[in-house]
């Protein structure tokens, strides 16, 4: 049951922050191997066996440099996603594609809303246009404002505003970015 105490999400598990570190895990097994012998050239006893091993031992450490390195660049992106994904803040549509548009997806507000209802996201019809869909809302991707507005004759009417969560900001955001669109 503590087992997984602490664990927040599946990068925890697949990359705990203890497993690249000068402590860590990798590093650790990689002290404990017999440093003699890594590199047959250096001696005269060279046999085929020790020369695989060098070259293995050789490829994971080139790799496990190749994993910090890109754990390094990637580290500022993945808390800034964990920040969305956890935000209690929804932004509009108009803001989601401005977000598009800064990492390189060309979509204008009005291209993103019909992108939403041909996709299943918001509905499409006259009296419930651009209300998050029942399936958008039990993903966790949109949610709605509801608000009455008074027409300058009195009349009331209610107008409703779709609103993308964190968690859908990540999801699109990883969908066009992504090249999963069409």
């Amino acid at each position: 049951p503590q087992v997984f105490d602490g664990v927040t999400d599946y990068i925890d598990i697949l990359i705990p922050d203890n497993l690249l570190n000068d402590t860590g895990f990798i590093t650790k097994v990689i002290d404990e191997v017999p440093k003699e012998n890594i590199y047959p050239w250096d001696n005269d006893n060279r046999d085929e066996s020790s020369v695989i091993k060098s070259k293995f031992y050789e490829n994971a450490l080139a790799t496990i440099n190749d994993l910090k390195e890109q754990l390094a660049k990637s580290e500022k992106e993945v808390i800034f996603a964990k920040c969305v994904k956890s935000s209690e803040d929804c932004i509009n549509v108009s803001m989601m594609a401005k977000i598009l548009l800064q990492n390189g997806i060309q979509m204008s507000q009005s291209g993103l809303f019909q992108w939403l209802r041909n996709n299943g996201f918001i509905e499409d019809n006259e009296q419930f246009k651009n209300i998050p869909t029942e399936a958008a809302l039990n993903s966790g991707y949109m949610k709605f404002n509801e608000c009455a507005v008074t027409t300058n004759v009195g009349k009331v009417h209610i107008s409703f505003t779709p609103k993308i969560t964190g968690e859908g900001q990540e999801y699109f955001i990883n969908y066009f970015v992504g090249d999963k669109h069409d």
